[in-house]
């Protein structure tokens, strides 16, 4: 649909830039509007022709065949900026429970949610299927646990009460993801494809793939995963007990604590090809997928300011490790929200990418005027001097978790593990997060990197018992916005609890205002977005 409407393929910009010919605006690459609310709902259309059988087949072809489609007028409307708040899943969902109710098609929830989900594979996300389960599902007011196990068909695990009472949850901005995120991680992510260090991007497709590769490294059955051998004692009282921690610990001893890459592929492929049920093919098909997108990561490691040095290896036990310790963290906050923000400060140490002490930085009242030491420097390199000035140093993911850490009796305990990560971090909000705990107070209020991290929105947690919520919206203004020239828009994100979605037919298009103020008035917010 693009190039039929003369936007720009990868192949064609390639062939202008290898004949030195101008590139034309970026906003006319194909790449550049994959995402976009036009494409979303073409493949949202698109993706409910792959019914292929039964009378629910016959009920799309009648109506959305390629033949038979006569087109329609979509108008979308809502406040959720681009940045980490499933909007565009917000799309595609919302368009399948529209064309569902308008053609009475009787999509159930749980087809409706694998079509939304493959909808956005085509515009390139190969993302796991939870933001249109919650979306679809969701209930409203409420803490809702679905699983994201396909297997499942994304059943609801359990409901819990959320301390909305106290806990407000407000999210700033830091800096675009993709596009600068590299220049506000102090090294950590590498500026573009041909860097020696990893992209932000790259770092997503290691982590992404992570639990599949070990999957094939500690022969689990194909049936199953990691999670289901755990999730019943999470779900229990959100603890693991003590013969599921020592699991947990066994597969951690079978994973590379650092592995070269090309070191690592060849152990896959040897399982691979190992396995009994492989074909003669399968085993390099399912290699190449695994290790495609990414690099050897080059991270910052060293305990003293002075004595920083990169390693090149993957850190695959402390990405596992880490998605072990998450899961059972956000259990223990499920079912102890009176632990709120401690339980999110806990979390964000799995996203971190530099340990910084808040005692160390200035007062609250100094933090929100310009210091004489960072007046001479602005935007990343001010970030840098602010590093420097509080003795920063880079976070060690491997704690708790070498080879003598692992060769005792007693199993790890991954509420409490220090080391695991999942390399979402991004050093702007570190710092964001330390200035914030010596303003407000550690336990008045917690960050937590949003969706895939690495820039965009985040989320700031607070007490409102020990904390007033204007207050820190007025710090992040002056002591973060002002002095990193931070203009974003909007300021902040908040939040209000919501429900499922749901699509309904009506025969009158005049009344639709009175049905959009009516569900104003039955909404908990001023102005929620229809």
């Amino acid at each position: 649909l693009l190039l039929s409407m003369g936007y720009f393929s990868d192949e064609e910009l390639q062939t202008r830039m290898d004949r030195s010919l101008p590139l034309p605006p970026a906003s006319l690459w194909v790449n550049s509007n994959m995402r976009r609310p036009f494409t979303l709902v073409a493949n949202a259309i698109a993706s409910l022709r792959t019914i292929r059988h039964g009378t629910l087949a016959a009920k799309v072809r009648a109506h959305l065949g390629r033949y038979q489609f006569q087109g329609l007028k979509i108008v979308t409307s809502g406040s959720l900026p681009q940045g980490g708040f499933s909007s565009s899943s917000a799309i595609t969902v919302a368009v399948k429970n529209g064309l569902n109710a308008l053609f009475d098609l009787g999509v159930p929830a749980d087809l409706l949610i694998h079509l939304a989900a493959q909808a956005e594979y085509g515009t390139g996300v190969r993302a796991g299927s939870l933001d249109q389960a919650t979306e679809q599902k969701g209930q409203y007011a409420q803490g809702t646990l679905i699983s994201s196990n396909p297997r499942d068909n994304y059943r609801i695990l359990g409901t819990y009460p959320l301390p909305t009472d106290r806990i407000s949850i407000l999210f700033p901005y830091s800096v675009p993801r993709d596009r600068e995120a590299w220049q506000w991680s102090r090294g950590f992510f590498g500026s573009g494809p041909g860097s020696e260090i990893p992209t932000a991007g790259e770092m997503r497709k290691l982590t992404g793939k992570t639990a599949e590769i070990v999957a094939i490294l500690t022969d689990l059955p194909s049936d199953t995963d990691f999670f289901k051998i755990i999730e019943e004692d999470l779900l229990d009282d959100g603890k693991l007990g003590r013969a599921n921690r020592a699991w947990v610990t066994s597969i951690l001893r079978q994973v590379p604590l650092k592995i070269d890459k090309e070191e690592l592929r060849q152990l896959v492929l040897y399982k691979l090809e190992d396995r009994a049920d492989s074909s003669a093919s399968a085993p390099q098909t399912i290699s190449d997928a695994l290790f495609s997108g990414w690099k050897t990561p080059h991270l910052a490691v060293g305990k003293n300011p002075e004595n920083v040095r990169r390693e090149a290896a993957v850190p695959l036990r402390a990405i596992m490790a880490y998605l072990f310790a998450e899961i059972t963290r956000n259990f223990h906050m499920i079912h102890h929200p009176q632990e709120w923000i401690a339980s999110v400060t806990h979390s964000q140490r799995g996203d971190c990418c530099f340990v910084i002490d808040p005692d160390r930085l200035p007062t609250r009242e100094q933090m929100e005027e310009e210091l004489p030491w960072e007046k001479d420097v602005h935007g990343p390199e001010r970030m840098n001097r602010w590093l420097e000035q509080v003795g920063a140093v880079p976070f060690d993911f491997n704690e708790g978790l070498r080879d003598e850490d692992l060769a005792g009796d007693e199993p790890l305990d991954m509420l409490t593990l220090c080391g695991g990560n999942f390399f979402r971090g991004l050093a702007l909000i570190d710092l964001a997060e330390a200035m914030l705990k010596r303003a407000f107070g550690c336990d008045a209020v917690a960050v937590r990197v949003n969706a895939a991290g690495q820039g965009d929105y985040f989320q700031v947690h607070v007490d409102r018992e020990k904390a007033d919520v204007e207050s820190v919206k007025n710090f992040i203004r002056q002591a973060f916005y002002k002095r990193f020239d931070l203009r974003p828009d909007p300021l902040f994100v908040e939040v209000h609890p919501g429900g499922g979605a749901v699509g309904c037919r009506m025969s009158r298009a005049d009344i639709l205002p009175q049905v959009i103020q009516h569900l104003r008035e039955q909404s908990s917010s001023p102005a929620p977005s229809i």
